[in-house]
């Protein structure tokens, strides 16, 4: 886990994931907020293009939770993880390095695993969410058990 990269990053970046964790776990944009670049940049593999700033990733997080929260069985479940390795991988993701935190996105029940959430940050903030359904793959990725509330 350690090594890949420098522990201060690590650390920030495992901030960053269980912040967002608790976002999605409790379906409350609150708990990243503060925490949000106002460049943000946030991304899903199942979308051609990506939400770009603050507000647009907050409006869209706000009516995706309210949403889910109206229908039943759609309940997320965001268990932090770290990244495996990718060495025997067909398709490699070159933002995901081994050793990152990053989170495991479920939905309607804890094992029904569809997405890797990979967060980077910039100057304290969080730049960069990437929802990832095809590559890096969830099941790259070792589960810890924690679902962050």
């Amino acid at each position: 886990m350690f090594g890949e990269i420098p522990l201060n990053y690590e650390l920030q970046l495992l901030i960053f994931v269980t912040a967002f964790g608790k976002a999605y776990n409790t379906l409350n944009v609150e708990h990243i907020e503060q925490l949000l670049d106002d460049d943000i940049k946030y991304e899903s593999q199942q979308v051609l293009s990506p939400l770009k700033g603050k507000e647009a990733v907050l409006d869209y997080l706000r009516k995706k939770f309210a949403t889910l929260r109206n229908t039943p069985g759609s309940e997320l479940f965001a268990e932090i993880g770290f990244m495996g390795s990718q060495e025997r991988e067909y398709i490699k993701a070159a933002f995901a390095t081994e050793g990152q935190p990053c989170l495991i996105l479920s939905q309607g029940e804890k094992e029904r695993k569809l997405a890797v959430v990979l967060v980077d940050g910039l100057k304290g903030k969080i730049s960069d969410v990437q929802l990832c359904t095809v590559a890096p793959h969830w099941s790259l990725v070792q589960g810890t058990g924690e679902y962050p509330m």
